[in-house]
C-alpha cells in the first residue's frame, strides 16, 4: 500500500468524526431546547424543573432583600419581590410587597392590579374589582383591568350591564382580545339574545388562538344556538 493511501482512511476518519462534531456546536442550543421540551413532558420532570425554578425564585428573594437593605425607598424592588412570593404561592407576603411598593409610589397601577390578582385568586371578586378600578382611575386604558373585571361580572359575581361595558371597552382598545367577545357570549346568552351572542362567539373564534382551550366551547354553543337548545 503507497503512502498516500495510507492517508486516505485517516482523513476519511477525521472527516467523520469534524462533521458531526461540528453540527452539535453549531445547532446545540436548538438540540438543548429540544431535549429540555420532551423531558419537561415527562410529568417527573416537570415536577424537577418547578424545583429548580422554585430554588431560583427563593435565590431572587434573597437579591431582592439584600438591594431593599441598601435602598429601602425603592418601590420597583418591593413590587418585584412581590412577584417572587406571588410565584412561590405566598400571596399575603406578595400583597405586604405590593402594598409597598403603593405606599411608596401610589399611581403603581402594575402594584395595584397585581393585588387585584391575588384577590381573585381567592375568590374576593369585589376586592379585586375595586383593585382594578383604582388601576383605570390611574390609567385609563389598562386593558387588563377592564378585561378581567368584565371576566368577573360575566361569571364570578354576575352583573351584565358592567361586563358589557368593560369587556367592550377592551375590544374598542384592542379589538383582537378575544376574550372580551367570549365573556360577551355568555352574558348575552344569560340576557337571552342568543343571536348577538353567535355573533360574539363567532367573533371569539376569529381572534383567538388555535390552542385557546375555550375554542370547544364556544363551537359547542354555536351548535346549541343553531339547534335552539342554548338554554338547556
Amino acid at each position: 500500500m503507497s503512502h498516500k493511501n495510507k492517508i486516505t482512511p485517516i482523513l476519511l476518519l477525521i472527516v467523520l468524526i469534524l462533521i458531526p462534531t461540528l453540527f452539535f456546536i453549531i445547532f446545540s442550543e436548538n438540540i438543548k431546547e429540544t431535549i429540555i421540551s420532551k423531558l419537561s413532558s415527562n410529568l417527573f420532570f416537570k415536577e424537577y424543573f418547578v424545583r429548580v425554578k422554585q430554588k431560583e425564585t427563593k435565590q431572587t428573594i434573597s437579591d431582592y432583600n439584600n438591594s431593599l437593605k441598601l435602598n429601602p425607598k425603592n418601590a420597583e424592588l418591593y413590587y418585584k419581590r412581590g412577584d417572587a412570593f406571588f410565584e412561590l404561592g405566598k400571596y399575603d407576603d406578595a400583597l405586604k410587597d405590593y402594598s409597598k411598593a403603593i405606599k411608596l409610589k401610589p399611581n403603581y397601577t402594575d402594584a395595584y392590579f397585581s393585588r387585584g390578582i391575588i384577590y381573585n385568586r381567592r375568590k374576593m371578586y369585589k376586592e379585586a374589582v375595586l383593585e382594578y378600578k383604582k388601576v383605570i382611575k390611574i390609567d385609563p386604558n389598562y386593558i387588563k383591568a377592564y378585561y378581567n373585571i368584565g371576566s368577573i361580572f360575566s361569571v364570578e359575581m354576575p352583573n351584565y350591564k358592567e361586563a358589557i361595558f368593560n369587556s367592550n371597552k377592551v375590544i374598542e382598545l384592542n379589538p383582537k382580545m378575544s376574550g372580551a367577545y367570549y365573556h360577551l357570549g355568555l352574558v348575552y346568552l344569560k340576557l337571552e339574545k342568543p343571536l348577538e351572542a353567535k355573533k360574539q362567539f363567532e367573533l371569539f373564534l376569529k381572534y383567538a388562538p388555535i390552542d385557546s382551550l375555550y375554542r370547544w366551547a364556544a363551537k359547542s354553543w354555536l351548535k346549541d344556538i343553531e339547534e335552539g337548545s342554548w338554554k338547556k
